[in-house]
């Protein structure tokens, strides 16, 4: 299909066809590092549409053979609908091929505005059970470029998920952090933020109750053996080339580092 993406006025409600140019043209420009452009031009959807486009745009890369590793939740925050117009939390997808190992090299270039967030994240067992919990550095394409933004532009756009540093074992991680652990995200040797790690009262499990019921409500299920990065109460911060990254919680670190 040829797109006529740039011809066309994205406003809700889209009709299937637009739904599809849409999610065409997004994930070409995710793909060429400048994700969202459709914003800047002035589209407007509705939460419900981004989210079709958003679905659309993983079954776009699932037919181009990437491997779906499972979902985020996030924009848990109690000051995103004064930000963004809405409340939320959304969910965004997590690829298999954006996942990176402790200690790895993060470029830059490949970002838009990279930012980064330490967060909790969790690897469910073949039941759909918390197996470990550990801390992750999630990169971000952090680029709104709606006037002003809305949640809509953030979940079409993933959720603004660029990619994640996991531990290079989690097989030591427990499967519950104790009740007064600390999650930290340190930038160059600097404690930058920390605080309770989970955003929502509940922790894990009201995540994962969160995310089970708004993927049910699409029609569709978080699988056994997902990875789930389980919102974060610290915020987004900046990182340019050079920046030496690390999300430590519970005695657990994960360490990333920022090149050109």
């Amino acid at each position: 299909m040829v797109c006529n993406c740039a011809l066309m006025s994205f406003r809700s409600p889209l009709d299937p066809t637009q739904v599809l140019d849409l999610a065409e043209r997004q994930l070409a420009d995710y793909r060429r590092g400048s994700p969202g452009t459709v914003f800047a031009a002035g589209a407007l959807l509705s939460v419900e549409d981004a989210y079709a486009v958003q679905r659309v745009v993983a079954r776009l890369r699932v037919a181009d053979g990437e491997t779906l590793a499972g979902y985020k939740v996030g924009f848990t925050g109690a000051d995103v609908a004064s930000q963004l117009g809405a409340p939320g939390p959304v969910s965004g997808h997590l690829w298999r091929d954006e996942l990176r190992p402790s200690g790895a090299w993060v470029a830059a270039s490949r970002f838009t505005n990279l930012a980064v967030e330490a967060e909790v994240g969790a690897v469910l067992d073949d039941a759909g059970a918390v197996a470990r919990v550990f801390p992750v550095i999630e990169l971000h394409d952090f680029v709104l470029r709606g006037s002003p933004p809305t949640l809509a532009e953030v979940i079409a756009n993933n959720a603004v998920h660029a990619g994640v540093v996991l531990p290079r074992d989690v097989s030591p991680a427990p499967s519950a952090l104790p009740a007064d652990a600390w999650l930290e995200l340190e930038v160059d040797g600097v404690v930058v933020d920390g605080g309770a790690p989970f955003a929502m009262s509940g922790g894990v499990e009201a995540s994962l109750s969160w995310l089970r019921a708004h993927l049910s409500a699409m029609g569709a299920h978080l699988p056994p053996r997902s990875l789930v990065l389980l919102g974060t109460p610290l915020q987004i911060v900046a990182v340019g080339p050079g920046a030496q990254l690390r999300a430590r919680c519970a005695g657990m670190e994960t360490r990333a580092s920022v090149t050109a």
